[in-house]
């Protein structure tokens, strides 16, 4: 090849033929002028010199262009060979096992594969194999030597938009590939590429995936927010007591099963974490299931953004929590009825409450009815003196009348929450329980510092408040303390209003302090303690007014703070 592109071997070439030409030329010339006009020196001299110009000027640039030739062809060769030497590079520094066959052999191998199979050159290789394919782990769903008529590389080439996994074997260690083959035409032969891709890491962490997946019993769920085609996993399906065949992943198959009383609220929890407004989406719902039963399910997911923030993706799990909150409602059953118990175990103590209230203004009527008697005994009744002793009854029955009230709207409670200042909660409790704090001389300090007005049940929070009380009554008297104290304080804490309710009755014993909320505990002896009131109090705080509620020893005595959030989305502290 290089021979054929020598200058001097050119030159040598062009310039003979062009010779040939001109002496032809030249001869005709001659004989032309010999013949016509009896041949003149003069001419066939200027011919001459004329013919040996133009033979050295073509010399001259055929010289030049044959150089320029050669100085590509040269460029070209060093070009091949640059790019043979890159190539080669490439495929010893790549990571993935690289084979070319050709007509269906081993033709050539990169360093991985080498490296991989433990040989020093690919004729080592040929010498202990006859194909690759005697490395490869015979298993379900991955490559072996023949599938059906074809071997494994015709199998690969007749599905090029297949994935193809096969398993090798090296150090008593297996490692998965992942497999592509494609045809070239090189030098007008027919060559087939062969790409093995380690993916093992991967397979495995896709393995532990699905473990914790199954271990877990949650069902997953991939929404691709551009396309709208959502991905339901087997599990996700078998929840619902259908197999993976039977429901379609679009989104429209969610949307149908959803309860159309949580749909609404769903939906909007699921947008505002794709508008980024959430961190992540959680929202409890129920779906329809196969058997035509609804079953409650947790869900919770997160969206994805690329790189200019755009949603494109959101990927989420959803768990059965049918029983959990089978348990719930049982649990609220139950909480509600022993409200309702508490209540009707407290009707007696109110009755004992409303004879206190009573006490004064039936002594007030009692008394105005005795002189009107004894006016009329004497047959001295004055007309303003009567229609004084009247306005005075007139008062005081009014009076057992607002009692009455009071006490009727503490066992009718509100079903709604209302807008309160917890002054005025504490107003209507006193009006139920002062007269009781007096006639047993207790005395009680109130230090309102809270001006803030919440959103709660007045009448729950009431009924916390008067059990409270009743019992630092109780203890009081019990414990005889001569100057007998309730001290109420309220203030403001960051979102929230914290009551505080203490007392100088030396306080709780510290062994009853970790279960003094616990149902049916009481340190009362069993004629006068139910075991109820601070449980329910624990409850009416806790699952209705969304607070939160303690008890401490402060100074000397027992303290129980009650911290309510002022906004409607509950308690807001540590």
């Amino acid at each position: 090849m290089n021979n054929i592109l020598d200058i001097n071997i050119i030159e040598k070439k062009i310039l003979k033929s062009i010779s040939v030409g001109f002496i032809s030329l030249f001869c005709l010339w001659t004989l032309l002028y010999t013949f016509t006009e009896h041949s003149t020196i003069i001419i066939i001299s200027i011919l001459s010199v004329f013919y040996i110009l133009l033979f050295l000027l073509v010399k001259f640039y055929i010289k030049n262009l044959t150089s320029n030739i050669s100085e590509i062809y040269a460029n070209k060769l060093k070009y091949e060979k640059f790019s043979k030497d890159y190539l080669n590079a490439l495929e010893d520094t790549s990571p993935n096992l690289l084979i070319s066959f050709l007509e269906n052999k081993i033709s050539k191998v990169n360093k991985a594969f080498l490296d991989f199979t433990g040989f020093k050159d690919i004729e080592s290789f040929k010498k202990s194999h006859k194909s690759i394919s005697e490395l490869f782990i015979v298993r379900t769903g991955y490559l072996s030597n023949f599938l059906g008529t074809k071997n494994w590389l015709e199998y690969i080439l007749d599905k090029p938009y297949h994935l193809q996994k096969v398993i090798l074997r090296k150090d008593n260690e297996e490692y998965i590939f992942l497999v592509n083959a494609r045809e070239l035409n090189i030098d007008d032969k027919s060559r087939v590429i062969c790409t093995f891709i380690d993916i093992t890491e991967f397979e495995k962490l896709q393995t532990q995936f699905e473990l914790a997946i199954n271990a877990t019993q949650d069902g997953l769920w991939d929404w691709d927010l551009k396309t709208n085609n959502v991905y339901f996993s087997p599990r996700w399906k078998k929840q619902l007591g259908y197999e993976d065949d039977e429901l379609e992943n679009i989104l429209n198959t969610w949307t149908k099963l959803v309860h159309p009383d949580d749909l609404e609220q769903a939906q909007f929890d699921i947008q505002q974490n794709i508008d980024g407004k959430t961190i992540l989406y959680e929202n409890k719902h129920r779906l329809k299931h196969k058997n035509g039963s609804w079953i409650w399910i947790l869900d919770r997911g997160q969206t994805i953004y690329d790189e200019n923030n755009k949603p494109i993706r959101m990927i989420g799990f959803h768990t059965d929590i049918t029983e959990k909150m089978i348990i719930e409602q049982e649990l609220h059953d139950k909480d509600e009825m022993m409200i309702a118990q508490s209540q009707n175990a407290a009707m007696g103590e109110m009755i004992s409450m409303i004879a206190h209230q009573w006490r004064q203004p039936l002594s007030v009527i009692s008394m105005a009815a005795n002189n009107i008697m004894a006016d009329i005994e004497l047959e001295s009744i004055e007309y303003k003196s009567l229609k004084d002793t009247a306005l005075e009854i007139t008062k005081q029955t009014n009076e057992l009348s607002n009692t009455i009230d009071d006490f009727r709207d503490f066992f009718r409670p509100k079903k709604s929450k209302e807008i309160v200042s917890v002054h005025k909660v504490f107003d209507d409790a006193f009006n139920i329980i002062n007269q009781s704090l007096e006639n047993n001389n207790v005395f009680v300090i109130k230090d309102f510092q809270s001006e803030k007005e919440i959103e709660t049940y007045s009448r729950e929070l009431m009924q916390v408040i008067l059990n409270i009380l009743k019992n630092s009554k109780e203890i009081l008297c019990e414990k005889e303390i001569i100057n007998k104290e309730i001290t109420i304080r309220t203030y403001d804490y960051e979102d929230n209003v914290v009551i505080e309710i203490s007392d100088n009755a030396g306080g709780i014993p510290k062994r009853f302090i970790p279960k003094i909320f616990d149902p049916y505990f009481s340190t009362k002896n069993d004629k006068t303690g139910t075991g109820l009131g601070l449980y329910m109090c624990k409850v009416i705080v806790e699952k209705h007014l969304n607070g939160r509620i303690n008890a401490t020893n402060k100074e000397n005595g027992a303290c129980f703070t009650i911290i309510i959030n002022d906004k409607k989305d509950g308690y807001n502290g540590k």
